[in-house]
C-alpha cells in the first residue's frame, strides 16, 4: 500500500515538522497527513514547495510511513529517529559512553 507523509524542517528553528491534512505543520508525526496514492502525494508536495517558497520550511520531502493501530509511524530508521528525537540521553545524568544507560531505545 502507498503511504507517505511530507516532512521538512521549520526554517526559524530547525524543528522537524510534518504536513497535516489542514495544510498546517506539526512537530508530531502522528498528526501527519498520510497520502494513500501518488496523486495525493503530488498535492502534498505542492503544499510543501509552497511553504518553502514562503520561507516557512526548508527541505520538504516525502517519506514512507505506515499507519499502525491508528498511529502514523516512519518506515525507515532515519525518519524514526527524526520523529522520535535523539538516541542518546539528553538529561544531565553522567554515564560512561560505553554504558547501555547512555542509549535510549528507538521504540
Amino acid at each position: 500500500m502507498f503511504e507517505n507523509v511530507i516532512t521538512a524542517n521549520r526554517l526559524d528553528d530547525g524543528t522537524v515538522i510534518y504536513l497535516t491534512r489542514e495544510s498546517l505543520w506539526s512537530p508530531t508525526l502522528a498528526d501527519a497527513w498520510v497520502a494513500e496514492d501518488e496523486d495525493e502525494a503530488v498535492v502534498m508536495m505542492a503544499a510543501g514547495e509552497n511553504a518553502e517558497n514562503k520561507g516557512i520550511v526548508v527541505g520538504a520531502y516525502l517519506i514512507a510511513a505506515e499507519v499502525l493501530d491508528d498511529t502514523v509511524v516512519a518506515v525507515r530508521l532515519r525518519e524514526g529517529i527524526r520523529a522520535d528525537g535523539p538516541t542518546r540521553r539528553t538529561d544531565s545524568v553522567s554515564v560512561d559512553d560505553n554504558s547501555e544507560q547512555a542509549h535510549v531505545p528507538l521504540r
